[in-house]
C-alpha cells in the first residue's frame, strides 16, 4: 500500500518504481518482531533470518505536486500520468496472467515481474533479502 500511495502522490523519494532514481531506504523504517530472548548480536547480524519483518513505516514523505502553469510543468504532469497509466496497465496484465495460471510466482524459476522487480532489486541492494517472484506478486497486489 505504501508503494501505491507513493506512486499516487508522486513521492519520488522512497522507492524507485516509476521514477528514474535509486530510491532512498532512509525514508523507510522496517520493524522486526523480537522476543525477550533476542540478543543485540542477533539483531545486528545481517545473515540472521529468524526475525519476522512485521511492519514498515514511512518517514520524510515528500509528495510532489505538478502545476500546469508552464509548459514544462504540464509536460511533467502528463509524463507522470502516462507512466502511472502504464504501471496500472502492466500490474493488471501480470495479475491476469497469474490468475490464469500463465505465471507461477510459487516457482523459483519464474521470471521476475515487471515493475515489481525494480522494487525487489531495491530491497535486495539495501537489506540483502531476495523477495523472489512471490514477494513481487505481493507488491503487485498492494498496488
Amino acid at each position: 500500500m505504501l508503494i501505491a500511495a507513493d506512486v499516487f502522490t508522486n513521492n519520488a523519494d522512497r522507492y524507485p518504481l516509476i521514477w528514474n532514481n535509486n530510491g532512498n531506504p532512509e525514508n523507510l523504517i522496517i520493524r522486526a518482531e523480537t522476543d525477550w530472548n533476542s540478543k543485540n548480536e542477533e539483531l545486528f547480524d545481517r545473515d540472521n533470518m529468524k526475525f519476522t519483518l512485521a511492519r514498515s513505516y514511512a518517514v520524510d514523505n515528500k509528495p510532489n505536486l505538478y502545476g500546469k502553469e508552464t509548459q514544462i510543468e504540464e509536460e511533467n504532469y502528463n509524463k507522470h500520468l502516462e507512466t502511472f497509466d502504464e504501471v496500472v496497465k502492466i500490474v493488471f496484465e501480470l495479475l491476469k496472467l497469474v490468475k490464469n495460471g500463465k505465471i507461477n510466482p510459487f516457482d523459483s524459476k519464474t521470471r521476475r515481474l515487471q515493475y515489481a522487480s525494480i522494487v525487489s532489486t531495491f530491497i535486495y541492494n539495501f537489506i540483502e533479502i531476495d523477495i523472489k517472484p512471490l514477494g513481487e506478486l505481493q507488491i503487485l497486489l498492494g498496488l
